[in-house]
């Protein structure tokens, strides 16, 4: 199956985390343990950036993944990872659903409450996707959020 990316069309097997769910669980939970610490452990290079907030690049980064980053979420410390950039968004919510299906299946062992979310946020932003509770205050996301200006999918995972 193949998607249309924005720079490229390539297959999806690079960006669904094709990888056994042992190795999926083991790299999330690499992400999910640090959270006491906001994710301390994994920031390494503070980034220039126009939010108040700087995000940091991360030290670790998911298979499938690229641009992960240390940031804040509405006042609480965020591990994200961009899966990819998408045209259209009938690919961009079939993308979401293959990574929802592989990070289900790879936190069967986790306490987890899934429930799906689909926002407007400004200028016209959406964002589509699922959120696995880990307990009442952490937890793993996936989903895409519509960029208003260049109007391009972004599929990304989020633990905060």
């Amino acid at each position: 199956m193949t998607f249309t990316f924005c720079n490229s069309t390539r297959d999806i097997s690079t960006t669904t985390g094709d990888i056994s769910e042992t190795i999926l669980t083991e790299q999330l939970q690499k992400v999910i343990n640090p959270i006491p610490t906001g994710f301390e452990s994994l920031k390494y290079k503070q980034l220039t950036h126009k939010l108040s907030t700087t995000p940091y690049s991360s030290t670790f980064t998911l298979h499938g993944t690229y641009d992960n980053q240390i940031g804040d979420l509405s006042g609480r410390p965020c591990y994200r990872g961009k899966i990819a950039e998408i045209k259209t968004e009938e690919e961009a919510t079939q993308l979401v659903k293959r990574w929802i299906t592989k990070v289900g299946a790879s936190m069967h062992n986790l306490e987890t409450k899934k429930v799906p979310y689909r926002t407007g946020g400004t200028q016209s932003e959406l964002v589509d996707g699922t959120y696995f509770f880990l307990n009442d205050s952490h937890g793993v996301s996936v989903y895409w959020s519509k960029d208003p200006v260049s109007e391009i999918f972004n599929v990304m995972i989020s633990v905060v």
